[in-house]
Formats: structure tokens, sequence, C-alpha cells
């Protein structure tokens, strides 16, 4: 995790859900051209839906935008 706050600053729930979109992120970056089927590739990004919003519920959701961003294509990375 980056940002402000350190690991030990978040509580156990807070981790739970950014490494929860983490992972989830990567899995999605892995099923990227690996299937003829799309719907393992929509499921994953309901399930990255529903953890920012899980995130934000936490008061975790800045940290959540930079892991997101950090997994991000190159075209679509913005300095905020």
């Amino acid at each position: 995790m980056t940002g402000e706050q350190t690991p030990k600053e978040y509580t156990p729930t807070q981790m739970l859900f950014l490494r929860r979109l983490e992972h989830l992120l990567l899995t999605r970056k892995q099923l990227v051209g690996l299937s003829h089927v799309p719907w393992p590739g929509k499921l994953v990004s309901v399930a990255i839906y529903s953890t920012l919003l899980d995130c934000r519920e936490l008061g975790v959701d800045d940290e959540a935008r930079r892991i997101r961003q950090s997994y991000a294509p190159e075209s679509q990375k913005t300095s905020r």
C-alpha cells in the first residue's frame, strides 16, 4: 500500500478490502486475452466495482484509487 497511511494504520477490515482490490485488479490483468468467453472478465469487473464501493464505505477510497491507478494501462495513467 502507498499513501499517507502505513499498513499498520489500517484496520484489519480496511486491509482486507484493499488487498482484495489488488488481487482482483491483478486477476483482471491476467485474464486479458486469455479467454474467448467474456464472462469471467465481466465478473471480475463487477467484483472490482463492489470492492471499490466497500473501500469508500470504509474510508480508504483515496488509497483504493491509487491502487486502481497503479494497475491502469500506461495510456490511461494520469498524474492526479
